[in-house]
């Protein structure tokens, strides 16, 4: 028979009354740092071209903040992968099996970019692909970013003292020094974000939470149309349609597009009032 008391043998954990209590905080605290992230993104995207966008009621923000958290889980997994099959390799490297080691170098790397390349794809829609350069930078600078940037947002989560726990770490460190850890990783992260917001989301679905816009055709009134027209925007024979041009965003004050070819020159941002439209139509609206 065994004696073992159940105090002794009992495991660190959650109990399911326990998960169900803390299931709504969670959820509230995921979707808070979903919507901060999103917004920043957005932000540093808009900032690009002077602009900014002063709605905070916005559900692409949550959108596009999952999205990137996701990539970052994705590419801190990849990360500890390949690092653990690198590390196979110097033990093969060292016991003289070369082709061995070679393979598991290999395997690395493949295992630490395709995931991430992969994920990059669907989110996209397959029109970010290996041809594009941005793909690989974005790619690179999320696995050297994602161990860190993951630590960060487990934290914000309320998350690591949970992870903690669970791998039998103490979870009692002093509060003023996990606070200056904390606040190391946030360079690391903006540099995340920045390099996201300008390389990877402007190819990235509005349905996966990206910032790829199609073309539009704004219907414009007598007033907008004439405005238009002096401005320079491609303005068509029937007095009423204005574009297509590629839109930036857009609010209940100001519809912003963009001007010019990004393979000839920098694009820029025109601003123009909500006022002055009657509608905006996408390519498959405008049939």
């Amino acid at each position: 028979m065994n004696n073992d008391s159940p105090s002794t043998t009992a495991q660190p954990g959650w109990s399911l009354r326990e998960l169900v209590q803390i299931t709504p905080t969670a959820a509230l605290g995921a979707t808070a740092v979903c919507f901060a992230t999103g917004l920043l993104i957005v932000n540093l995207r808009l900032a690009k071209y002077g602009v900014y966008s002063a709605e905070f009621v916005r559900t692409e923000y949550v959108l596009a903040g999952g999205t990137f958290i996701l990539l970052v889980a994705v590419a801190y997994i990849s990360w500890v992968y390949g690092i653990k099959e690198i590390k196979q390799s110097g033990e093969k490297w060292r016991e003289k099996k070369r082709l061995s080691a070679v393979g598991y170098v290999v395997f690395g790397v493949i295992g630490t970019l395709a995931p991430v390349i992969f994920v990059f794809s669907v989110v996209s829609q397959y029109k970010f692909g290996v041809d594009n350069w941005r793909m690989w930078a974005s790619v690179l600078i999320l696995v050297a970013t994602g161990q860190y940037a993951s630590e960060l947002f487990l934290r914000l989560f309320g998350l690591w003292q949970v992870i903690s726990t669970t791998e039998g770490v103490s979870t009692k460190i002093d509060q003023l020094s996990r606070f200056r850890d904390l606040l190391g990783l946030v360079p690391l992260l903006l540099v995340s974000l920045g390099s996201y917001a300008h390389l990877a989301y402007p190819y990235i679905s509005p349905a996966m939470g990206g910032g790829r816009k199609d073309p539009v055709v704004l219907i414009a009134t007598s007033r907008g149309f004439e405005v238009s027209a002096a401005i320079g925007l491609p303005v068509q024979t029937d007095g009423r349609s204005v574009g297509p041009l590629q839109l930036l965003t857009e609010s209940e004050a100001e519809i912003v597009v963009l001007l010019g070819d990004e393979d000839s020159g920098p694009l820029r941002a025109m601003r123009l009032r909500r006022t002055m439209f009657d509608a905006v139509l996408t390519p498959s609206t405008n049939k």
